[in-house]
């Protein structure tokens, strides 16, 4: 991968310079599954995030902003992100 292999480091600096090279979960890029962060959490943790989500208006904002751009479906033809505690 790019980060593994240094050209982040090489062109962010430290800021995307993994921890513990050894470790895949030190890296900043990470499989790129759409709610991924559901398998590696703990349910309080998943919880706060989709708090967090939900209070900023995540969903509707990112689909707005997609559609303006002309990428990405409309929000109604996206299925809604599980919630761990449904």
């Amino acid at each position: 991968s790019r980060e593994r292999g240094g050209e982040y480091t090489a062109k962010y600096g430290k800021s995307l310079t993994p921890m513990d090279p050894g470790d895949a979960q030190s890296y900043k890029v990470r499989r790129g599954v759409v709610g991924g962060y559901r398998e590696s959490l703990c349910e309080r943790d998943v919880s706060l995030c989709d708090e967090a989500l939900e209070r900023h208006d995540y969903w509707a904002r990112l689909s707005a902003a997609t559609q303006t751009v002309g990428i990405g479906p409309p929000r109604s033809a996206v299925p809604a992100m599980p919630r761990m505690n449904d």
